[in-house]
């Protein structure tokens, strides 16, 4: 099989589950110095991470990118041009969205803006909330909120153990 076919089965993959995540350690650190930037000026940040999935369905997030049509502030939303634009972006570069980081300006998981405003609502899909204006060190997701949307406008906070278990910084 060659290469372009490859990561086209690579970004096509439909996976019912995700059972692990395996984060770039650069992603986190990319990810942590853009919250800080935004929460040293007491607003919230977002950004996406994007990868691929493997055969056994394991996501590999590769990619951290920043939306370029923000609305910052005490909320961050991406309107329909951004959320098309980062699409292309992703399709250009043979990734898929795997997960959006926010954060909070106190210390709790998801708002209810965050529910119904969500990236996306494919069951699986992963929000994770950075609290404290997302001032905090992020060597791996232990002080984060991370969300699993479940289905039918629903989102399931994860326990520690089972972040520890899915999400691996590599």
């Amino acid at each position: 099989m060659d290469k372009n076919k490859a990561q086209n089965n690579r970004r096509s993959r439909i996976c019912p589950e995700i059972k692990k995540y395996h984060i770039k350690k650069s992603v986190l650190s990319e990810t942590s110095k853009h919250l800080k930037k935004y929460g040293k000026k007491e607003s919230e940040s977002l950004v996406f991470w994007a990868g691929w999935l493997d055969e056994r369905c394991e996501a590999h997030i590769t990619s951290c990118k920043i939306p370029i049509d923000v609305k910052w502030g005490l909320g961050v939303r991406v309107d329909l041009d951004g959320m098309l634009k980062l699409m292309d972006e992703l399709v250009k570069e043979d990734l898929v969205l795997l997960t959006q980081v926010h954060s909070h300006p106190g210390d709790f998981g998801h708002s209810h803006g965050d529910d119904l405003t969500a990236s996306s609502y494919r069951k699986g899909y992963i929000s994770i909330v950075v609290p404290d204006w997302g001032l905090i060190d992020l060597p791996d997701l232990s002080r984060c909120y991370v969300h699993e949307y479940d289905q039918n406008w629903k989102w399931r906070l994860l326990e520690e153990e089972e972040v520890r278990e899915r999400f691996k910084i590599e």
